[in-house]
Parts: C-alpha cells; structure tokens; sequence
C-alpha cells in the first residue's frame, strides 16, 4: 500500500523480549490498543514487522505505525505513553520507507477492521480497549 504525502505516521518501537511471548507482534498490538483506546484507532491504517537491525541479528525490536491524517495521528501522539514493553515513539513516514514493515490492514471511521490478509495482526486489537 502506498500512503498517501499528505498523511503521517507515529511509530511505537517495542523491546521483542519485554513482550515476553513468541507472539509478541500480537502482544504489542494488544497493548497498542489498550494504550491509544479504540476511540481514536479510527481512519487509520498499520504497518508493522521487525526493523532491519533485528533482521540483521543486531537488535530485537518490532515496530507498528500507525498512519493516518496529521490531526489524528497527533491525537494519538498527544495520548499515548511510553510504557513497557514499548521502548521509544518517533514520527513520520520515513520509518515505512526504511524498515521492512508489512501493511496489516486499516481502521475505518466506523471502527470496522479491514484486514489486508488472513492471520493479520489486526486481528488482536481488542475493539472494545
């Protein structure tokens, strides 16, 4: 997918090993949601995946960013927090460009998932967070 130059992204960096599970894409999709609340997970789209460095067996850090309008992604950004497992927040799209993360699907504004393949992350948002 490719996102539009008048969108923006924040991107929430997660230590792999302080989500403490095999699945631990799913863990920090899960606490993503708890930490942003379903409320503003709206008209947005996810990207996600391991970065480079942690391909390269130089790190372990898993990424999702959350792409969407400039006014919604700084809502997100106004309300979300640095909370373990997650280790540090950036902005912009050029972490999409950079790293290689997956397109998961979006959110409409009606809170429907739109998943963009079967066994997607999105699937572990807990809508009612």
């Amino acid at each position: 997918m490719r996102v539009p130059a008048t969108y923006n992204a924040i991107n929430l960096h997660y230590d792999i090993d302080a989500c403490n599970d095999c699945f631990y894409g799913a863990v920090a999709y899960q606490h993503m949601a708890h930490g942003i609340g379903s409320d503003l997970l709206r008209d947005v789209g996810f990207f996600s995946g391991d970065d480079n460095a942690t391909l390269d067996g130089l790190a372990r850090t898993y990424i999702i960013s959350v792409v969407g309008s400039p006014e919604r992604i700084a809502m997100i950004r106004n309300k979300v927090a640095v909370t373990t497992p997650m280790t540090r927040i950036t902005t912009g799209l050029q972490v999409i460009d950079r790293e290689p993360l997956v397109f998961n699907g979006s959110i409409d504004l009606h809170g429907e998932v739109h998943a963009a393949h079967d066994g997607c992350m999105l699937e572990f948002i807990d809508q009612d967070a």
